[in-house]
């Protein structure tokens, strides 16, 4: 998405299973709308309560696919704001309403629990979380999970699924995409000991993050780049690079999310309509 998200998230376009009816639900309906169109305008915290609302109802009408889209629409925004720990409890809820009425399509639920515990710094957790999503016959949900993974194979230093992953990603004609490759590419060039490779790659996801308005991809882009010039031997160019990023993220409005998207760069990183 154009804003820090996941993500984020977030995501979604992944995952709507909504069936229609002839009696739409205005109040969930609602809900829903409003919510999606506060976050869009960098309004987490008033979107999470809209969709608290639209869980609140899809559970009165006992309406799983509802409950789905709603309890999705709800993590990502908490993740979006950097409560990791409240999105994976209310995952964690939604779920178990889900289980209960036999729905089957969770798979971008563990996508966004990949992203909260890659939040939370458990990578080996979020590797486990995405194995689902990462065979789903969605694919901009597969390729949002082949980023994750790429990221967290990344930061524990394995250098095979890193690979694996990047070369998923670097087959798509997708923009966004592409811009997912050549972060993991830039990643995979430090591990193999190239920082010359890796800081070009790093240099232009910076320019693609800020021309989508992804400026919290852009600073974590910033951060490689200055990891790779450090390993460069080009420590003035490193510190340069850290500066931009602070200014960056100490020049954060209050409305708008202060978290790192961790799923962000795609328009399907979005919650559900």
């Amino acid at each position: 998405m154009k804003r820090s998200v996941f993500l984020l998230v977030l995501l979604a376009g992944c995952g709507s299973h909504a069936v229609n009816t002839s009696r739409p639900d205005e109040p969930y309906n609602n809900a829903m709308d409003t919510g999606r169109s506060v976050f869009d305008l960098g309004h987490s915290d008033q979107a999470e309560g809209q969709y608290r609302d639209a869980l609140k109802r899809a559970l009165l009408r006992d309406d799983a696919s509802a409950i789905h889209d709603s309890g999705f629409n709800l993590a990502t925004v908490l993740l979006d704001q950097d409560k990791p720990q409240e999105s994976l409890e209310s995952l964690k809820s939604t779920r178990e309403a889900l289980e209960i009425r036999n729905y089957p399509h969770t798979q971008d639920l563990s996508l966004v629990q990949a992203a909260d515990l890659y939040r939370m710094h458990d990578y080996a957790g979020a590797m486990q979380a995405v194995q689902a999503p990462l065979s789903s016959g969605d694919v901009a949900l597969r390729e949002r999970a082949v980023y994750l993974n790429g990221l967290s194979a990344a930061e524990t230093g394995n250098a095979g699924v890193l690979a694996s992953m990047a070369s998923k990603l670097g087959a798509s004609k997708d923009t966004a995409t592409q811009t997912d490759y050549q972060e993991l590419d830039a990643h995979l060039a430090l591990l193999r000991h190239d920082p010359a490779h890796a800081m070009a790659s790093a240099a232009l996801v910076v320019q693609k993050r800020r021309a989508g308005l992804d400026y919290g991809g852009m600073r974590r882009a910033l951060l490689l780049e200055a990891q790779a010039a450090d390993a460069s031997g080009e420590p003035k160019q490193a510190v340069a690079l850290r500066k931009q990023e602070a200014d960056s993220r100490s020049s954060l409005q209050a409305p708008i999310s202060s978290s790192e998207p961790l799923i962000d760069g795609s328009a399907s990183d979005k919650p559900e309509k």
